[in-house]
């Protein structure tokens, strides 16, 4: 038995399931604005061991100074802001922990690490909590509205 002539309004439904979704399906993200106030103690290179790696330590991380990664693959590089350094990373999804990783070759001579884990300030939040592994740096959460829990 052959149909003719299907009904167009079911044409068009059969058509539209076929192709699946009609809008681009994206989760939910928002910009993380970040700002860097570098410490206020005195970086002293004068103990031996420090001084053994803080030349390396800077040498190394030269080239990524004041860059920030997330680890959702934004990066940036911060800018001077006042006494502090400034900059943004969109598309943070939310909901979700996530790190970021900033470099200030300055703090070589503190714990011989470029990685700073402190005094880093993610939409008005300081950031304390430091974690290592795949995507190393200081976590939070972000919500849909930007707020930050650290």
């Amino acid at each position: 038995m052959k149909i003719r002539g299907a009904h167009p309004m079911a044409a068009a439904v059969l058509a539209a399931l076929a192709c699946g979704p009609t809008g681009p399906s994206t989760s939910p993200t928002a910009t993380v604005s970040l700002r860097y106030v570098p410490s206020a103690q005195p970086a002293s290179c004068t103990a031996p061991d420090v001084r053994e790696c803080s030349g390396g330590c800077a040498h190394h991380y030269a080239p990524s100074n004041l860059r920030v990664a997330g680890s959702w693959g934004q990066e940036t590089r911060l800018v001077g802001c006042g006494n502090a350094y400034c900059g943004a990373l969109p598309a943070a999804p939310v909901g979700y922990e996530l790190t970021v990783l900033l470099i200030d070759i300055q703090q070589c001579c503190r714990d011989c690490s470029a990685a700073i884990r402190e005094t880093v300030y993610a939409n008005g939040t300081r950031l304390e909590r430091f974690v290592v592994g795949e995507a190393s740096g200081l976590a939070f959460v972000i919500d849909r509205n930007g707020v930050v829990t650290p």
